[in-house]
Formats: C-alpha cells, structure tokens, sequence
C-alpha cells in the first residue's frame, strides 16, 4: 500500500468512525475524550470535530481529513462538478491534506446508464480537464475509466454499473 492511500484509509477509518451509523445522538464530550485519551497512550495529538453525524475532520501532526456521507467535503474543488442526474447519492466523501499533497476519494451512486457517466466524464474536458476515458462494456459489471488531468488534480474516475451507476474518484492534487 503506498503511504498517501495509507493516509486516506486511516483518515477514512477515523472520520467513519467519528460519524458512525446510529439513530442515537452522539455523546460528544464522551467521544472526544475517548479520542484524546487514545492520542495520549500513542503519544500523538489527534483532533476530531464532529459537526454532525454525516461528517466529521480529523486532525493530526501528519495529516488533516475532511470526510463524510451525504455531502462534500467544503474544499471540494468547484471544477470538479459532480454529474448532473436525478437522485445523486453521495455514499462517501473525502480529502485528505498531508503537506503539499491532496487526496480526494469518493463513491457516489445514481439510477441510470453507463451513457450518463460518458456524458459527464466528456463534460469534465469542458472544465478544464485533459480526459481519457477507456471502456470494458463486456465485463460482467461493465465499467468505464476516465484518467483526468488539469486544475491541479490527476487521477482515476470509474463508472461501473449494477443495479445503479457507482463512481467511484481516486485523485491527487497539490
């Protein structure tokens, strides 16, 4: 596993975490010193704030993530759009600071076809974007790849589809 998709997992794994997936209110005061107190036995300083259920930004020495379901992160780039179709589902998102580095991941869903991801992968070249998109029409959950490149992020966009369409981004930037 390379370093930076070892941040993004653990930064995940914190913010998940964080937010959980419960009916109940959290107790914030009784997670926060949870957390301090697990920072203090490993001798690392780690800041979570919670501002709701569905997001949460962890904070430490090496590394700052904004993470949740539901919504972006607030420093989402504006260039990248998302697709522009009825009943979006936002299932994840995250970005991740370590120094000059930035990684962005995040799944969303919607109804409809691989013709919907095409349109907005082909859309992405209008907002400043180089864009190759390869296609696997014949697997068995067919998929199409975008390598994207421009406004300061490079990286992957996959459409696979299934009962609904999931995209799934893995992109860096600085």
């Amino acid at each position: 596993m390379r370093p930076r998709t070892l941040v993004v997992a653990a930064a995940t794994a914190l913010v998940l975490a964080a937010c959980g997936d419960t009916d109940e209110e959290p107790d914030q005061d009784a997670t926060a010193t949870t957390q301090e107190e697990d920072a203090d036995e490993n001798g690392e300083g780690i800041d979570v704030t919670q501002e709701d259920e569905d997001r949460a930004q962890v904070e430490t020495d090496d590394f700052a993530a904004d993470a949740g379901v539901g919504s972006l992160p607030e420093d989402w780039p504006e260039e990248l759009a998302l697709p522009d179709v009825p009943d979006l589902e936002i299932t994840l998102a995250t970005i991740v600071e370590s120094g000059d580095e930035r990684v962005l991941q995040a799944n969303l869903t919607f109804p409809g076809d691989l013709d919907d991801a095409r349109t907005y992968f082909e859309g992405l070249a209008g907002a400043g974007f180089e864009v190759e998109i390869t296609e696997d029409l014949d697997a068995p959950l067919p998929r199409i790849d975008a390598e994207v490149d421009g406004n300061g992020w490079a990286g992957t966009i996959t459409a696979q589809e299934g009962p609904t369409i999931i995209v799934d981004y893995q992109m860096q930037g600085s």
